[in-house]
């Protein structure tokens, strides 16, 4: 094996790190994104010891791009520098997983059913025949699920184009009402609801996404009139309202929120654990299905909840003394409530850090000092989740820890969706 130039500090790392990188700019996505690299590596490379664990970073920041073997081999021929088998077996394993699969191991064998506004989809069923097309249901999570598109004013029968209608304050009551008649569709609303929300609980949805500010759809803030005819964004749409009623448990979101890459995460990771908690109980499930299940998903539990987490490893460790109904009543509930609350950047850490001491034996002080920079860094904002986790997944396989490799922590829903590079 060649050896390995010395990085000894930023005066002497720096310069040669961008002599480094420049030749390959070329081989990445036009843009800017190889700047940010560099300006990325360049901050970590401070206090490196050795060219290998700064190609190490430079992969993993590197993954974040969409041809990035490409542009490690390119970086490898540039360098000719050897590396070590354990850095290339992270390439060979994830490109061979995308080579054999059009999905990752990280997905789903079974396609989710989700339900959405018909119009974020680009079906022409606004009032104006118009639609609202979201790319990224349509586009990215599109590929990852079975679509079940409701219109609720043109399934109850408005009809297109129709007139603009709006909720309004009547008494005690908010109505549904058109704008300029006053004609009042509540009523007629309310049943067509009650119908289709019966008929989408037999279809075992595993999420929906609702269209905000529609009176009939908005989950939160839609306009109410009040009796001076003033708006107050306090209102639920009549659809929204009746469908959150009757599946509490049910993964629900609007468009609008999930431009918050945060909430997009936190919903996505949500209808992949909502999916998996309806094929366990479904059909005659055992004691020994719910343990495994618990304990793939502790880490999960423990990153949105520790109160969630302890009640539920209680609850599944007495559930053959418990009817069973109660126990998956409960268990789905608090489970997916625990889920419901959005991960902070503190509560991953800690989780991270969790994770980082079962190598505590295995690891170098090179490696261990590595991981626990990288955690540090993505702490402080200076790294995506994504960058931490791809070290402690290659930790994981490296030194054949089973109990990490079956966490769903590691990989709550496909890679491929990229959430992780964004929190």
């Amino acid at each position: 094996m060649a050896t390995r130039p010395a990085i000894m500090g930023v005066g002497n790392g720096l310069p040669q790190l961008e002599r480094m990188l420049s030749p390959i700019s070329e081989s990445l996505i036009p843009g800017n994104s190889l700047n940010v690299g560099i300006q990325k590596v360049t901050i970590f490379a401070a206090g490196l010891l050795n060219l290998e664990m700064l190609l190490f970073r430079t992969c993993i920041l590197l993954h974040l791009q969409h041809n990035w073997r490409q542009t490690i081999r390119r970086l490898l021929l540039i360098t000719r520098t050897g590396v070590p088998q354990h850095l290339w077996s992270i390439v060979e394993l994830e490109n061979k997983t995308r080579r054999h699969n059009k999905v990752s191991e990280s997905s789903p064998t079974v396609t989710l059913r989700v339900g959405v506004s018909s119009c974020l989809l680009g079906q022409k069923v606004r009032y104006d025949r118009g639609h609202k097309r979201d790319r990224f249901l349509s586009d990215e999570l599109g590929p990852f699920v079975d679509w079940v598109p409701v219109c609720p004013e043109v399934e109850s029968g408005l009809g297109l184009p129709r007139p603009t209608m709006h909720l309004a304050k009547n008494g005690d009551s908010v109505v549904l009402i058109e704008t300029k008649s006053g004609l009042d569709h509540t009523r007629t609303m309310k049943a067509f609801a009650r119908r289709r929300v019966r008929e989408l609980r037999e279809l075992n949805l595993s999420g929906y996404v609702l269209k905000k500010d529609s009176p009939s759809c908005g989950m939160t803030r839609v306009k109410v009139r009040n009796e001076k005819g003033m708006p107050d964004r306090n209102g639920v749409g009549v659809f929204a309202a009746i469908l959150l009623q009757a599946l509490p448990n049910l993964p629900i979101e609007e468009e609008g929120r999930l431009h918050d890459a945060r909430l997009r995460e936190n919903f996505i990771e949500r209808i992949f654990a909502f999916q998996r908690l309806n094929m366990l109980f479904t059909g005659h499930w055992t004691r020994q299905q719910v343990v495994a299940f618990h304990t793939a998903h502790k880490l999960q539990l423990m990153a949105h909840s520790t109160k969630i987490y302890r009640d539920l490893g209680q609850r599944v460790a007495a559930v053959k003394d418990l009817p069973r109904t109660e126990f998956r009543d409960s268990y789905i509930g608090d489970f997916m409530t625990a889920l419901s609350k959005v991960v902070s950047p503190g509560r991953n850490t800690n989780v991270l850090q969790h994770c980082a001491g079962y190598f505590k034996k295995q690891l170098t002080f090179g490696e261990r000092a590595e991981l626990t920079d990288l955690i540090h860094d993505y702490r402080k904002g200076l790294v995506p989740l994504v960058v931490p986790l791809t070290l402690i997944r290659h930790f994981a396989r490296l030194y054949d820890i089973d109990y990490l490799k079956g966490q769903y922590f590691l990989d709550p829903h496909p890679r491929e969706l990229m959430l992780r590079n964004h929190v």
